[in-house]
């Protein structure tokens, strides 16, 4: 509701600090209430939950300071109190009102035993169903599942090889060999228009057969996405953006995003995209999917030398650092690193160099291109 008012209410450009505006508060009460609750000052809280034996305590409280690490702290803080955090969470007694945040903590540390006797007890059977598509891939197993699928992009991509690049500058020139995959997958892309975004041949490739798209993309780009110039597939998150695509363009060429939503993570920011990909990719069961041009912000803000054309670089630095911090990137750095555990998934070399670090070094990094913007 507060979402479709913001839309309507706010332009396009000032969408984004109402928005972020709003999240401060409703964290901020939440932290309050946290506090109120414990009765406890911010001098004792470390040393309160060293002793306090009362699990659901220690969580309120180390829930407390992740919170504030992750909006405010250093990027090496918020890794190690978000796995305090989980751990505890994952020690938690499974009810129906903490399913889904226990099943989250122990997907992201890697806990799959007896996980799937949790997932069986899920009452959301949508929730269900993709926790337990979402185990299968990460144990390299197809799935099976044809209820969560849309056929007509089944059709598509079954069986077919699938190259997923990204918005950065590429280490090496892989534009030959992307153009030989059978589909080449962008993400926010603009083709068209009057800020088409420039590929190269020995970087990036030519082609261009599908394209992902996050809400923020399409609210301000709609004319050029919608356009009957479009003609490649185009998924969206949103299921009313694809009707809203049909009944504009006329060209039924696109399919409605399966994200990662159903995790108690957040994973569904424009970010941190290639986790939601890769999921909605895999469940139609490709041969191979490689990522080119992906260094999960190891070099900072390098991805925006390729959208340096429909970009305010200053603005889009701090929105960006904003919700890397919401969306917390080392939820969606693990995920990739489960998803590699499918056979069907390989990543180039500048992905590789992130991935084979630890999560220490990772925030290190991330801290020191993104340290000045917090909330």
């Amino acid at each position: 509701m507060i979402k479709v008012l913001i839309r309507k209410i706010t332009k396009p450009d000032h969408r984004d600090y109402v928005r972020f505006k709003l999240i401060k508060i409703k964290i901020y009460c939440k932290l309050c209430k946290i506090l109120k609750n414990l009765i406890i000052t911010n001098k004792k809280l470390i040393a309160y939950l060293i002793n306090e034996k009362n699990l659901k305590k220690r969580i309120k409280i180390s829930y407390l300071i992740f919170e504030y690490q992750r909006l405010y702290g250093n990027f090496k803080n918020i890794t190690k109190t978000r796995n305090f955090y989980l751990k505890l969470i994952s020690k938690k007694e499974v009810s129906e009102n903490n399913i889904n945040e226990i099943i989250s903590a122990k997907i992201e540390l890697g806990k799959f035993k007896g996980l799937r006797d949790i997932i069986s007890i899920n009452t959301n059977k949508k929730k269900k169903i993709n926790q337990m598509v979402l185990l299968d891939l990460f144990e390299n197993k197809e799935n099976k599942n044809m209820d969560i699928i849309d056929i007509n992009f089944y059709n598509k991509i079954y069986n077919k090889t699938i190259a997923v690049v990204g918005p950065a500058s590429p280490l090496s020139e892989n534009g030959e060999q992307i153009d030989r995959y059978d589909y080449v997958v962008r993400v926010n892309t603009l083709i068209g228009g009057k800020v088409p975004i420039t590929l190269d041949k020995f970087k990036t490739g030519l082609r261009t057969d599908i394209i992902y798209y996050n809400d923020d993309m399409v609210n301000r780009w709609c004319d050029i996405i919608m356009s009957p110039e479009n003609v490649h597939w185009n998924v969206f998150k949103n299921k009313k953006n694809c009707e809203k695509f049909i009944n504009l363009s006329k060209n039924k060429s696109c399919s409605n995003q399966t994200t990662l939503d159903f995790l108690n993570g957040s994973t569904t920011a424009g970010a941190m995209m290639i986790p939601n990909i890769l999921f909605d990719l895999l469940k139609y069961n490709p041969k191979k999917i490689k990522i080119f041009n992906v260094d999960f912000y190891l070099s900072g803000f390098n991805y925006m030398k390729v959208y340096k054309n429909y970009i305010n670089k200053a603005r889009n630095e701090k929105r960006f650092v904003k919700e890397l911090r919401k969306h917390d990137a080392f939820f969606n750095y693990k995920l990739i690193k489960l998803f590699l555990n499918n056979k069907r998934i390989a990543i180039d070399k500048m992905g590789m160099i992130p991935l084979k670090m630890n999560s220490h070094d990772y925030a290190s990094r991330l801290h020191k291109h993104f340290s000045k913007h917090t909330y």
